[in-house]
């Protein structure tokens, strides 16, 4: 699941680095298949939104030919997808599970040498009202956390004038426990990766 979840949101900044209007929803769509976690798989969704793309296994020393943006394969189960956004003189900006700026020597040392190149056509897919598309998938995902937000916060408001600073601070801070436990829950049980955009410590 969670190689699947990087190969969509690779190829979702990919779009994006592309200028293509299109939602995590199609993106997720167009992945959900047994091909899904794989450069075919890529490769496929790109033909289905009609973008021209080739898919190579070059020599490391052709890295100074390359153009970004561009998807390659990395060494690292966790995240096998990376999406080349700069290629600099001696450094390279990515993004994968997180956006990162990297030495040539430091990718190198991590590069499999494949890597998937597209191009835009006239005939492209640009997707209307994709951002609430985008608002939409997220509030799906996260209903659970949300319900427990907006729990919380009408708790507050209907006893923040029936009791004194104390006991409304002591309200507050039970709450705020629940809230971060709710967190921990959801991301044991629902999304994995919910916690790395605020903490990357053990992962």
């Amino acid at each position: 699941m969670l190689g699947v979840d990087n190969t969509s949101e690779i190829l979702y900044h990919y779009l994006r680095e592309l200028h293509v209007k299109v939602s995590k929803m199609t993106v997720h769509r167009l992945l959900d298949n047994p091909l899904g976690n794989s450069m075919r798989g890529i490769s496929d969704a790109l033909d289905s939104l009609h973008i021209n793309n080739a898919a190579y296994q070059l020599p490391k020393e052709y890295l100074d030919e390359l153009e970004a943006p561009c998807i390659v394969i990395m060494n690292d189960n966790d995240f096998p997808f990376c999406l080349i956004e700069k290629i600099e003189e001696t450094h390279i900006t990515l993004s994968h599970s997180q956006r990162l700026r990297v030495s040539k020597q430091q990718f190198l040392q991590k590069w499999t040498g494949s890597v998937l190149v597209g191009e835009v056509t006239e005939s492209t897919t640009q997707e209307k009202n994709c951002k609430l598309k985008d608002i939409a998938m997220w509030i799906q995902h996260h209903q659970l956390l949300l319900a427990g937000i907006i729990a919380i916060l009408l708790m507050l408001y209907s006893t923040k004038r029936n009791y004194s600073t104390g006991i409304s601070l002591y309200l507050f801070t039970l709450c705020t426990g629940v809230l971060v436990s709710s967190a921990i829950l959801y991301k044991e049980t629902v999304n994995s990766r919910f916690l790395h955009r605020f903490c990357h410590i053990g992962k």
